[in-house]
């Protein structure tokens, strides 16, 4: 029997159906990321959704899952050592960022709610509109924006579109991430449907990857299944740099 999308064969003699797991690619945290140079953006809204698995590390210093720049920083998520200085209220936390295409302001600074580098499974769920100022940061289905943090920011902006770069788990030598990546995907439009990706009570969901329903079209980048040289988006696919192992 075919099912509907998102909707699994219940197992013989009834019981709950098994959870949709996709595997997910194993990072060193020494020299292993994707990335894709020359890579066209536009206009100053996104959306991306990224799930990953980090534990706890210390060192003082942030981590890049996932970065785009675009002359300046497209948008930019780091996960927070648990030993950070600056702001002790930063520790195994994510954090969202987004410049100006002027390189002069940032457009968003936030902060996750709750602590999620605990070597448990998550989603994480962006999407910025660069004309109203609006934002949708949720993770695991929840909306994780802490909207009491002194230094938040969140306004109207001309995000930057120059020729860009994609990276998927890290930047430098100091920035890579030792951890798990997978179910990543990225477009250009504010989308607000993030219980699509991750419901708080179904868990992660299995997206249609005809019609591209949650995404309203095809994304630039999208692979459910951890490696992005497989890349079901238009954007053609990331090249695999150094010591990256799965899916897990």
């Amino acid at each position: 029997m075919l099912l509907p999308i998102g909707i699994t064969q219940q197992a013989a003699g009834g019981g709950t159906p098994p959870a949709y797991a996709p595997g997910m690619m194993t990072f060193n945290g020494t020299n292993a990321y994707y990335s894709k140079t020359s890579v066209t953006v536009s206009g100053s809204s996104f959306t991306f959704v990224l799930r990953f698995n980090i534990n706890s590390f210390t060192g003082d210093k942030d981590v890049n899952p996932f970065r785009i720049t675009a002359g300046q920083i497209r948008v930019w998520m780091q996960a927070i050592s648990s030993d950070y200085t600056a702001d002790a209220s930063f520790r195994n936390k994510i954090r969202i960022l987004v410049r100006n295409s002027a390189g002069s302001a940032w457009l968003v600074t936030l902060l996750s709610l709750t602590e999620c580098l605990d070597g448990n499974d998550h989603l994480l769920f962006f999407s910025y509109n660069g004309t109203t100022g609006a934002a949708t940061f949720y993770i695991d289905g929840v909306t994780a924006d802490d909207t009491g943090w002194g230094s938040r920011i969140l306004t109207t902006g001309t995000a930057p579109t120059s020729s860009a770069t994609a990276l998927v788990g890290g930047l430098t030598t100091s920035q890579w991430v030792a951890g798990d990546i997978g179910y990543f995907g990225y477009r250009d439009v504010y989308l607000t449907n993030p219980t699509d990706f991750y419901h708080p009570i179904n868990g992660l969901q299995e997206l249609d990857e005809s019609g591209w329903t949650e995404w309203g079209a095809q994304p630039l980048f999208w692979n459910q299944y951890g490696t992005m040289t497989a890349n079901a988006g238009s954007g053609g696919n990331m090249t695999a740099n150094g010591t990256i192992t799965g899916p897990s």
